[in-house]
């Protein structure tokens, strides 16, 4: 029997991913940002996608087939759009009356390399495979049980939650890239695959906005001592030791109040038993 319910809310969404990576490919190549942003979106749904279909279909779609899909451009893709970031992100410590060339200038030639890379890993990557890889997908999806498919979705959903306890017990900045990976992974499922519980998704969407600025922070600290390394002797000058202390007082205390809002939203909103409509509404529509 065909999957009724899921099939058509995973496949439209898998198709769009498709063609925001496929139409917008020829001005990527050109090195166009708006293009390059594109693909980049279009790569991250996409990927999204299939390890949400990974927990449909484990026996047929394998995780590091989806790891290597898209390798290397989409590495090379998330420095250009971390530079991007970054040189906004800079603006808002204007209250020291600083430009900051020194931190634009490195951004700048990260970005230009980073884009050169670019250029040579799009026209090595063959698209082939990924249409490939859509319309394999999309036919286990149509086979898939859907009252299975929830079940399993369901359980997903409670061992994201579990994993996400687990890392806010550590108070470090690598346990917090996971939990930030796991409400997205969370994010994806319920935007994919439910209408319903508004509330739940609303905030958990604000929260994963939130934990990506906090993200941006911990990346203007990586490159502030990528910048010491090129260039020790900046080290002596005042404006960047106060830029220092601030971006890190920053992330710190942006990082304390997630953990907080997150382990408050896990005791009170994120109830997988209010998610059992998956099984009744998978169900109705047999």
């Amino acid at each position: 029997m065909s999957s009724r319910y899921f099939y058509p809310k995973i496949s439209t969404c898998l198709d769009e991913a498709h063609h925001e990576i496929v139409s917008h490919w020829e001005a990527a190549l050109q090195l166009e940002t708006t293009a390059i942003h594109d693909v980049r979106v279009g790569m991250k749904r996409f990927r999204a996608l299939l390890h949400l279909a990974h927990f449909i279909r484990p026996d047929k779609i394998d995780k590091q087939s989806i790891k290597g899909l898209f390798r290397p451009v989409y590495p090379v893709l998330g420095i250009i759009r971390d530079t991007q970031v970054q040189e906004e992100l800079i603006k808002s410590f204007y209250y020291l009356k600083s430009r900051f060339e020194f931190y634009h200038h490195y951004l700048k030639e990260k970005r230009e390399k980073a884009r050169i890379q670019l250029q040579d890993s799009l026209h090595e990557f063959d698209l082939r495979p990924l249409t490939e890889t859509k319309k394999r997908v999309k036919l286990l999806l149509y086979y898939s049980d859907d009252a299975q498919t929830a079940r399993l979705l369901r359980m997903h959903l409670k061992q994201l939650k579990q994993k996400t306890y687990k890392k806010l017990k550590n108070n470090d900045e690598e346990s917090m890239h996971k939990v930030r990976k796991y409400l997205k992974e969370s994010m994806y499922i319920v935007e994919t695959t439910c209408e319903p519980l508004p509330e739940f998704y609303s905030y958990l969407k604000r929260l994963a906005r939130q934990l990506g600025h906090w993200h941006d922070l911990t990346v203007m600290n990586q490159t502030l001592t990528e910048i010491e390394k090129e260039e020790a002797s900046i080290l002596l000058s005042p404006e960047y030791l106060l830029l220092r202390k601030l971006a890190h007082m920053q992330e710190e205390d942006e990082r304390k109040k997630l953990q907080k809002k997150v382990r408050k939203f896990l005791d009170k909103q994120y109830k997988i038993k209010r998610l059992i409509f998956f099984e009744a509404e998978a169900n109705s529509q047999k």
